[in-house]
């Protein structure tokens, strides 16, 4: 091998400039390396053979150390796979919950509609029944009055308070309130049904009649 080829070796096993230079030094006076004046310097065959081997064993570590953080990234590739994974499972997992409350969210509201609208129907029969048993149990003379100057009957603030299920400290304004909420979320544009809208809107109009200029 010669000289420049085994600097060339020296360089590529990352050996630095100044122990390359003490290390061809210390062959030249060991005899290791010898002068030919066609060729110039060249390594005797046992140095090269022991410079390759040792070449060898080093490109042998560095590939090993290569697959080593080879490995430690497939590792590391692995992990975050299962990582996103499991993400998009658990991302599935949660549009389904979501999924399933809006179910319950709307079940719930139909449900609360239809028992609303149930209730104000309850309580329009109970009132229907009140004016029949007044009509009833009217004197002749009041009815005579009555066909002279008809009597306006108003429903009670309270009637209107027992259907919303209001305290009996509530006034038009909370009664007011809460009629519009009803039609808000009975209305079908927000998932309510027709009919108890209707109902709804229908009842709040007498009520908006009965306290006119109230």
């Amino acid at each position: 091998m010669k000289m420049n080829e085994a600097v060339e070796m020296l360089t590529k096993a990352g050996v630095s400039e100044n122990i390359r230079t003490l290390t061809i030094r210390k062959w030249i006076k060991e005899g290791k390396i010898t002068s030919d004046d066609t060729n110039g310097y060249s390594l005797d065959h046992q140095t090269t053979e022991l410079l390759q081997s040792s070449l060898r064993e080093e490109k042998k570590e560095i590939i090993k150390q290569f697959q080593s953080k080879l490995k430690v990234q497939d590792e590391y590739i692995e992990g975050i796979k299962a990582l996103h994974e499991n993400s998009l499972k658990q991302r599935e997992q949660l549009h389904q919950e979501i999924s399933l409350l809006k179910k319950e969210k709307n079940d719930l509201q139909k449900e609360m509609n239809s028992l609303l609208t149930e209730n104000i129907r309850l309580r329009n029969d109970l009132i229907k029944h009140k004016e029949n048993s007044i009509h009833t149990n009217s004197t002749k003379a009041h009815e005579q009055k009555r066909e002279t100057a008809p009597l306006q009957i108003r429903f009670p603030l309270q009637d209107y308070r027992d259907k919303l299920g209001l305290s009996k400290l509530s006034g038009k304004k909370e009664v007011m309130t809460a009629y519009k909420e009803l039609l808000k979320i009975s209305h079908p544009d927000h998932g309510g049904q027709l009919k108890s809208f209707q109902y709804i809107k229908a009842d709040f109009d007498q009520f908006k009649k009965d306290f006119k200029g109230r």
